[in-house]
């Protein structure tokens, strides 16, 4: 499901819902789909203007959560398992993240909480589309394994884990009375607070 979408508001979204039910109901004889790929995000790109993230927004979160309405209102005994692709979205290395698509990734968490039925998988695809990716993106799908996002770049497949660190032996700090003397709050690292340090320095006057 990768075409694109006309906006409209919450009207707009239930009134295209029903035409997409009416299309999945008659694809497979009645019978239920095994899973589901929302690929709608896939190129919509990563550009701020106000046009590009309105086009963004019909083409993922509107049109992922049409996905999910139709899919709620068919009564599968068997859900099938959504999956959601955005590319760019999650935060690998040293990469740029692509605004617009990083409300697909919030929509696609929600939806794995309040719609546990549709087992929803977040697939973060490589910004830089490099050759061969169908092959990894379709090694994936027939995977269809318990890990619930997924970022592929290049050869390689990223998932969130938790790593235990040991502290710094050279950030070893010494606690001792001020007695008087000026202190000021720094960081080693800009922009990152929980590296914030307090070091000694010159009173100015004021």
């Amino acid at each position: 499901m990768g075409e694109g979408w006309e906006g409209g508001g919450k009207e707009g979204v239930q009134a295209r819902a029903g035409g997409l039910g009416e299309m999945v109901g008659g694809a497979f004889g009645g019978q239920g789909p095994t899973a589901v790929v929302h690929l709608g995000s896939v190129d919509g790109g990563s550009g701020l203007d106000a046009e590009r993230l309105e086009a963004g927004l019909e083409q993922g979160c509107d049109s992922v959560l049409e996905t999910v309405q139709t899919l709620a209102g068919q009564g599968y005994r068997d859900m099938p398992r959504l999956w959601v692709m955005t590319r760019g979205a999650q935060a690998v290395g040293a990469g740029e993240v692509a605004v617009v698509q990083a409300p697909v990734l919030g929509l696609g968490r929600v939806i794995a909480l309040e719609h546990g039925e549709m087992r929803c998988i977040r697939v973060d695809l490589d910004p830089g589309r490099p050759e061969g990716e169908g092959e990894g993106v379709l090694a994936e799908l027939l995977a269809d394994d318990s890990e619930e996002e997924v970022a592929l770049r290049g050869s390689e497949r990223r998932v969130a884990r938790l790593v235990h660190r040991l502290p710094e032996a050279e950030r070893a700090e010494s606690i001792e009375w001020a007695g008087g003397r000026a202190f000021r709050l720094e960081s080693d690292t800009p922009g990152v607070l929980d590296r914030l340090v307090l070091r000694a320095a010159e009173r100015r006057a004021p």
